[in-house]
């Protein structure tokens, strides 16, 4: 009996190698027919990745397109742990669904120090116009058409994807879906490490003792180092820069919208075509991802702003 026990469980930790085989082999095979095949590699040399794989915890890999300049960016993020896991989430989220809801969230495989333990990435444009698309030599190389979905990460960056609704198999009878993207997604940062990356200095001078990275579910709206310089005053009022208990994803700010920010003002959203303004402050980059919200860069500071931001 105990023979044939044994033969058994030899015989069903064989049949699980074989399945993993087999679905890594068809994960890696669509990716290397998707023209991903840079990507199909950095997951093979990634060991947290490769078990969440086997794991059957991937439901849809981001993957970005061969290019000179997603093999760059790899090369420069080593050794960013997150910068693989990032690329994956464990929903299965085909382009119909990120297409449906404007700001839709990716809580994306990455971990993170704060509460829901993940890095997040947003669906930021459903439906960009072809006069969106960037001049990118990734685009030349793909052929790819204009981008299907905008999806922006952290520092405001903005991943396309270009190809959508691939299938992988996954362990067992399941599947899992590949977008092809043409860049790779950038993992979010704190605000304070945000902002200093963008080199919004004063904002984070200011802002240093509101202890903002370690608020919950914030959007703040942080005005250039020109815009404080040509406020001329010492003593603005940084509180109204914050909006907590709100995420405040550029689809979701709507024409009319009027936010409370944390020192009791109100501010007011106006679009004017594809410009979003705010008080009457143009944003200048939007949907600055954070790994506990999102933040927006302000230009000039008109008078109709500078009253509410910078009191007499």
């Amino acid at each position: 009996m105990w023979p044939s026990m044994h033969f058994a469980y030899i015989g069903l930790v064989s049949s699980l190698i074989l399945s993993k085989a087999q679905a890594d082999s068809g994960l890696f095979q669509a990716l290397r027919d998707a023209g991903a095949s840079q990507f199909a590699q950095a997951i093979q040399e990634d060991a947290e990745f490769l078990d969440l794989i086997a794991a059957g915890e991937v439901g849809t890999l981001y993957a970005p397109i061969d290019s000179p300049a997603a093999a760059k960016f790899l090369v420069r993020e080593v050794p960013d742990d997150a910068l693989i896991t990032i690329q994956g989430s464990d929903a299965i989220q085909n382009l119909a669904s990120l297409k449906t809801n404007k700001g839709t969230v990716i809580d994306t495989l990455a971990n993170s120090t704060k509460p829901n333990g993940t890095d997040p990435v947003v669906v930021t444009n459903p439906s960009p116009p072809a006069s969106e698309r960037r001049d990118l030599e990734v685009r030349q190389d793909s052929g790819a058409q204009a981008p299907l979905v905008q999806i922006s990460s952290g520092l405001g960056n903005i991943a396309n994807i270009i190809k959508a609704d691939i299938p992988f198999k996954k362990c067992g009878n399941s599947s899992g879906l590949i977008h092809i993207v043409d860049t790779y997604f950038t993992v979010p940062r704190t605000l304070s490490a945000s902002a200093a990356a963008l080199g919004l200095t004063t904002f984070n001078t200011l802002a240093s003792s509101l202890n903002l990275d370690n608020a919950s579910s914030i959007t703040v709206f942080i005005p250039s180092n020109g815009a404080f310089a040509a406020a001329n005053t010492s003593q603005p009022n940084v509180r109204s820069l914050v909006v907590r208990n709100f995420l405040g994803y550029l689809p979701v700010l709507e024409d009319g919208a009027r936010l409370v920010t944390d020192s009791g003002s109100t501010l007011t959203v106006t679009r004017r075509g594809i410009d979003v303004f705010v008080n009457g402050a143009k944003i200048t980059k939007p949907n600055v991802i954070l790994e506990n919200g999102v933040a927006h860069v302000l230009g000039e500071v008109s008078g109709e702003i500078r009253g509410t931001f910078w009191p007499a």
